[in-house]
């Protein structure tokens, strides 16, 4: 073993090897950290001696050693290309005597020097569950605010229910507008957080600004040898503002975090999804109808959702192995092997962390769950809980779990996986910790579920995996690294809210994770046979389907209501979309910021490399038919041919100049794309 050194000197420049104003200004040490009785938070860094350094240039992992006998053993993997690293670890007691009240651990406790800076600018994001149709909608919204000296920004995620992404998102830029420079983190974790940012200092002496980011409302006794994991912090270097930002962001987690597809597109993917249309009231023979339309119209998964097992959903989850033959008499596999003949790869749903306390799992493996006794259901307000959650904190319970998700997968030919999970696990932490065991439950559920996702896409590499809570409940980068796409909200019906949903969220990730399925007139209020007629003699405004053009595009519409003409524009459409949609997790660029709908609404995506992109515009109920535009990321300039994709007629443009453009129609639309002339 390395002598312990006298004194951390540790900086992060030294491993990006970038120059970049604020990565020269951060604090030496090693960036994470941890409270305890006996151990300052605020002293942490100075306190700490390295005991071990070992690595290369792209991995580096080091042991740090606190005088009061806490270690942590940190991992810290570059990646000079997107000025982005990553680090994780875990914090252990190799000391002889208890460490009471440890608060952490901190992924992230350092300080920046803006002794002769102006303040900095944060922007942070809204989660996703709120599922209201207002426009612009809560869910993803961007909120941005200036940190003058003595300013603070705390921001608390999951504290209501445990789900990462309840209310706001692990994700946090931090910008200095006059020096065009800043830095973004994310923080890994799938449960209960906090990230916050403090501007303090001395008056006249010094300013800094102090960043935190960790697990949320931990305090608990760790045992000598006892060891609990720190959740990941990923963190980017960028030059810009904070826009920039977020495409530094999506341009690493395109290139490094998004797990490959084994056999499989990185593409965003057109897909069917069964529970618009049919909650769990279908029946094979009404599928393979589906299965029919869709496949002929270019999708390319069907995806059969809640209500394939005994009970239903979700009264009937945690009936994993006993399939509703009623509904699927040759079960899932004959529908499995009709989709495959159909030309596409067939998908299902799962809530696999919870069962119903009547069901066959929980009813078998009572040991496999944890209960809320006493607490109450807040999840569509019931007075108690009817549900058992899974102990992904013990190993055999996942290795259990793992190995009936592979054969299930395998028997089923399942090649796109929908995991669901809709209610909240925090009561179920907290009704089983003593007073000193404060996020223990918490600490090693995260830890466990990331295990069991890790060995899912382990054993099965070749399934396309959407993460889902309730809709876009857990979309921390965590959950995001072991996910090829994700389910971003539930209100797929408001085509205004859903578009500007997928442009908050493709300020934080690409547009992989940004799914919403097309569903229109199979709603109950459009079920009036008057309703019904004109849909069928006129069919759908483009804007309705074109809405959803910025991630993943999925069908949940009845296609009873389709006359032979609707269909062709929708098969249309897709082509449409499947050549644009490489561009997808390229620069994202909001040419809008509507207010409401009395505003021009849209987005581009840009792509660096080869200068070629799309952009696309909403007339929405704007009383003006022209506007002017300014695409972003084009060579000041250079020469581009731009081409409507629905009339074909071609224009040239030069770079840096306003584009005048008009919608003659309210809620028009306008899809462009562009490609520098040779």
């Amino acid at each position: 073993m390395k002598p312990v050194k006298s004194k951390p000197t540790f900086f992060l420049r030294d491993l990006l090897r970038s120059n970049h104003l604020l990565l020269d200004r951060i604090e030496s040490g090693p960036i994470l950290g941890c409270g305890a009785e006996g151990i300052a938070l605020e002293r942490f860094a100075e306190e700490v001696r390295v005991r071990s350094d070992n690595g290369s240039d792209e991995k580096r992992a080091i042991r740090w050693s606190h005088p009061a006998g806490l270690e942590i053993q940190a991992l810290y993997e570059i990646f000079p290309d997107t000025r982005t690293v990553e680090i994780s670890g875990r914090v252990a007691n190799c000391g002889g005597k208890k460490l009471r009240h440890v608060r952490g651990p901190f992924s992230a406790f350092f300080k920046v020097d803006l002794h002769d800076l102006p303040a900095p600018r944060l922007t942070w994001f809204n989660g996703a569950t709120d599922v209201g149709g207002s426009y612009p909608p809560s869910a993803y919204q961007v909120q941005e605010a200036d940190l003058p000296f003595e300013g603070s920004v705390n921001l608390h995620g999951g504290s209501e229910g445990g789900r990462s992404t309840e209310t706001l998102s692990p994700y946090l830029f931090v910008t200095i507008p006059e020096r065009r420079q800043g830095f973004w983190l994310a923080l890994e974790w799938p449960c209960r957080w906090i990230i916050g940012a403090s501007h303090r200092g001395i008056p006249e002496r010094e300013r800094h600004l102090l960043i935190y980011a960790h697990a949320g409302w931990t305090d608990f006794d760790l045992e000598p040898g006892g060891s609990v994991a720190i959740p990941k912090i990923t963190m980017g270097f960028y030059k810009g503002d904070a826009v920039d930002g977020s495409n530094a962001m999506r341009r690493h987690i395109s290139r490094h975090v998004r797990p490959s597809l084994e056999d499989g597109s990185d593409l965003p993917a057109v897909f069917y999804n069964s529970f618009y249309e049919f909650g769990d009231a279908f029946t094979t023979e009404s599928l393979k109808r589906r299965v029919d339309v869709h496949a002929e119209m270019g999708v390319e998964y069907f995806v059969l959702d809640a209500g394939w097992f005994q009970g239903g959903f979700r009264k009937g989850i945690g009936n994993w192995e006993t399939e509703d033959l009623k509904k699927l008499p040759g079960g899932m596999v004959e529908l499995a092997r009709y989709v495959e003949k159909k030309g596409m790869k067939f998908g299902c749903w799962t809530e696999i962390e919870f069962a119903m306390a009547d069901s066959d799992w929980a009813t078998r493996h009572p040991e496999w769950y944890r209960s809320a006794p006493h607490r109450q259901n807040l999840f569509g307000a019931l007075p108690r809980f009817a549900d058992r959650l899974l102990r992904l904190d013990d190993p055999a319970v996942r290795a259990a779990v793992g190995d009936y998700l592979e054969n299930w997968v395998n028997k089923n030919h399942i090649r796109w996986l929908r995991w669901d999970f809709n209610n909240t696990p925090a009561p179920f932490w907290e009704a089983e910790e003593s007073e000193h065991e404060m996020g223990r439950l918490h600490l090693a559920y995260g830890e466990g579920l990331y295990v069991l996702r890790d060995d899912f896409m382990a054993r099965c590499p070749s399934v396309h995996i959407e993460t889902c809570a309730g809709g876009g409940g857990r979309m921390d980068l965590g959950s995001i690294r072991r996910a090829h796409s994700a389910w971003m909200n539930d209100n797929s019906t408001t085509y205004d809210a859903v578009r500007r949903m997928q442009a908050g969220l493709n300020r934080i990730l690409p547009a992989q994770y940004g799914n919403s399925c097309f569903f229109w007139g199979t709603r109950p209020a459009r079920k009036h046979p008057s309703v019904k007629a004109k849909l069928r003699r006129e069919g759908y405004p483009a804007t309705i389907l074109r809405s959803r053009f910025a991630g993943g595009l999925g069908f949940a519409e009845d296609f009873t209501l389709w006359s032979r003409k609707t269909r062709a524009h929708l098969t249309a459409e897709i082509v449409r979309y499947k050549e644009i949609r490489h561009l997808l997790d390229k620069d994202f660029y909001p040419l809008f910021h509507p207010t409401g709908l009395r505003e021009f609404d849209g987005w581009q995506f840009h792509n660096p490399l080869t200068g070629e992109g799309f952009f696309q515009l909403f007339r929405c109920e704007s009383p003006k038919a022209e506007v002017r535009i300014q695409l972003c990321g084009l060579k000041k300039n250079g020469s581009y041919q731009v081409q409507n994709m629905d009339s074909g007629k071609h224009r040239s443009w030069r770079g840096g100049q306003e584009m005048p453009l008009r919608i003659p129609k309210k809620n028009g639309t306008l899809l462009m794309r562009y490609a520098p002339n040779s």
